[in-house]
């Protein structure tokens, strides 16, 4: 038969409890309590290490600036323009990955990407340069990361006003000078923005002989050039005075008319019945 010992709680031992043979069951408040704590925080430490990425904490508001928005500095199109995303925590950490940047679409509810930045120190940079012409509303999204939830400013759209490019064109270059009354000429230009703007200016080229116009050229987006063949009987003997002048579109104002070219245009086979007045 067993005996049962009782260790005093004067002694240094953590609390009592009865001692079978040699094996001793300790009962012990605070080894309950500590076992209980622990118990609790391994659980809650479970749970917070599986709890979605999104829901640890929230990215909560993104705003957006440019370099160039004020009254006196309102940039033209095809201008660089240096748009930049902040992402707000609400616990100031540093969110990571990248802010998508998008424009208004011309059907309400709609929006065009326009680009993608990379966040650091929760700042997104986005260098851009074909913000059409008049008001455009900007628009950025954080899609999230582990830590962060996303967040957008769908609702909240930045304003950036662009103003029409300038565009010049260059003076005209004949296929044949001088030419025979009664053949076709061909007239060729470039056209090209001027700075600020970079992009190539689209549409057509009007070109005339004085104040009369020959007929129009559209302007090949590879090349920046335009031409236009006159037919046999436009240009009379003569010299003629042939310039260009882009009619704009709605990113580009119309341009000044071009440098003139001189054509001379000798007698031809119908000599005797064609006029020779020059074109002022």
């Amino acid at each position: 038969m067993s005996q049962m010992l009782w260790v005093s709680k004067t002694s240094n031992f953590l609390g009592d409890g009865p001692v079978l043979g040699t094996t001793a069951s300790l009962h012990c408040s605070k080894c309950d309590a500590l076992l209980y704590f622990c118990s609790a925080l391994i659980v809650a430490i479970t749970l917070l290490v599986n709890l979605p990425a999104s829901a640890a904490t929230t990215a909560t508001a993104i705003s957006i600036t440019s370099d160039k928005n004020a009254p006196d500095n309102t940039p033209v199109y095809g201008e660089t323009l240096r748009l930049t995303a902040t992402v707000v925590t609400d616990n100031g950490g540093n969110a990571s990955g990248s802010v998508v940047f998008f424009e208004s679409g011309a059907t309400e509810g709609t929006v065009n990407f326009i680009g993608k930045a990379t966040l650091g120190k929760n700042v997104a940079v986005l260098i851009y340069d074909r913000l059409k012409a008049g008001t455009n509303k900007i628009l950025a999204s954080y899609p999230g990361d582990d830590k962060f939830a996303s967040s957008s400013m769908l609702g909240a759209p930045y304003i950036q006003k662009v103003g029409k490019a300038d565009a010049t064109v260059s003076a005209p270059i004949s296929s044949a000078n001088s030419s025979a009354y009664g053949s076709a000429v061909t007239f060729s230009v470039h056209i090209s923005a001027v700075a600020p703007g970079t992009a190539k200016p689209a549409g057509k080229i009007t070109f005339k002989a004085g104040t009369t116009i020959l007929g129009t050229g559209a302007i090949s987006e590879a090349t920046g050039e335009a031409s236009f063949t006159s037919t046999g009987t436009q240009l009379a003997t003569g010299t003629h005075r042939i310039t260009a002048v882009y009619d704009g579109n709605s990113n580009f104002n119309p341009s000044s008319e071009s440098t003139a070219f001189s054509q001379t245009v000798t007698a031809g086979p119908n000599s005797l019945t064609e006029s020779t007045t020059k074109t002022k």
